[in-house]
């Protein structure tokens, strides 16, 4: 019996594997995971003319040897347990509502139907009514007079409520497909989700019910039904600073055999070029330019002195907003437990006057994307400047 055991089984001579080179860029990996600290979220750096990804983090993270060695049942409790989810890569797969970095894409939109011009003015007294419900502002004493720069500028959801109103809910998520948000974008890692760009022909379908004025309100903000990745939310950045080309992301650079011979080459693939005004995405990237470097811009905490960023804030509520008065009774971000706190977001890219890389940043639980997200992608811009200076 062991000599015909022996008979059947045969020695195979092992071969190498083949070299894989990614797009990744090891320092500004590190710096992005540094710029977090101990916080949860995710961040994606792109190059806007390539889509190589050159950072890409999720976090908190583990340690991967942990399944190499044979990982123990209470580690693995553990992980599972973990509410901050250390085992799902956020980037690609993480849905978030993408709040104020939402609104360039509802301005573009409102821009190509002939339903805003730059220097539209909408009074934000602090609110809009619609039917019986109020939509508030997040500034409670309103903006006043509010032209498109400074809706940008400052955030104001009343301009952009009044503005998604008139444009609808399909036309808003005509421009968000085209830009990549709500579909998937054929990124080679596994897993990745196609988040949520809602009609009303979805809701029908999903939710057998009709769409309502209210729902396109909310949406005009980024909250709501919207959802989405931050790997996508790069790629709108990068397609706002390159002239509208949606490049596919890519982190495979080229792969060779151990005789030093590629056997693939990854070069740049565009998905779409998108037909908007160059006048229209001047007039966005000029707001996105005030948010960072104006006074009253949501976030001035990215900027740096040597290169201009240009960027967006968003806080996104994963809770329904408080009244005046639960929002009276509030003296800091610890009376509101971690759970219910807000997701913070920034994207940018930079240098503003000739871009070449887009930043998307979301921190979960965050509270404020200006006061939280913006220094990240500040830090992780920094790093990857003055590593092209070293």
């Amino acid at each position: 019996m062991q000599g015909r055991l022996l008979r059947m089984l045969q020695a195979e001579v092992p071969e190498p594997g083949k070299k894989v080179y990614l797009t990744v860029d090891l320092e500004l990996q590190k710096a992005a995971v540094e710029a977090f600290g101990e916080r949860a979220g995710a961040a994606v750096v792109l190059n806007i003319h390539s889509g190589e990804v050159l950072a890409m983090v999720s976090l908190p993270t583990y340690n991967p040897a942990a399944f190499a060695r044979g990982i123990n049942p209470d580690e693995w409790r553990d992980l599972l347990a973990d509410r901050r989810n250390p085992l799902q890569n956020k980037a690609i797969t993480g849905l978030y509502p993408p709040a104020s970095t939402f609104k360039m894409i509802v301005a573009l939109a409102a821009l190509r139907e002939g339903i805003a011009t730059p220097d539209r003015v909408i009074q934000c007294d602090g609110d809009l009514v619609v039917g019986d419900s109020r939509f508030r502002c997040w500034k409670r004493q309103g903006h006043g007079p509010t032209d498109f720069k400074k809706a940008l500028r400052e955030s104001c959801d009343v301009w952009f409520y009044q503005v998604g109103l008139e444009l609808g809910i399909d036309k808003m998520a005509e421009a968000a497909k085209e830009f990549g948000l709500g579909s998937s974008l054929g990124f080679s890692l596994p897993g990745e989700r196609s988040g949520l760009m809602p009609t009303r022909e979805w809701k029908r379908r999903q939710l057998n019910e009709s769409w309502y004025a209210g729902e396109t309100v909310i949406a005009a903000i980024g909250q709501g039904y919207v959802l989405t990745t931050p790997l996508q939310l790069a790629v709108m950045t990068a397609a706002l600073a390159n002239g509208g080309k949606i490049l596919k992301p890519q982190i495979v650079k080229s792969i060779e055999d151990w005789n030093n011979n590629n056997t693939h080459l990854f070069e740049p693939e565009l998905i779409r070029q998108l037909d908007y005004s160059p006048a229209h995405l001047q007039a966005v990237n000029e707001g996105m330019f005030a948010v960072v470097n104006e006074l009253r811009g949501t976030g001035r905490l990215a900027q740096l002195e040597e290169i201009m960023v240009a960027g967006k804030t968003g806080t996104s509520q994963v809770v329904r907003r408080l009244s005046d008065e639960e929002e009276d009774l509030l003296t800091g971000d610890e009376d509101i437990p971690y759970r219910q706190r807000s997701h913070g977001l920034f994207v940018a890219y930079a240098p503003a006057e000739d871009p070449e890389i887009a930043v998307a940043v979301v921190v979960e639980h965050g509270q404020s994307g200006g006061g939280v997200a913006a220094p990240i992608a500040r830090d992780i811009i920094s790093r990857y400047f003055l590593k092209r200076g070293e």
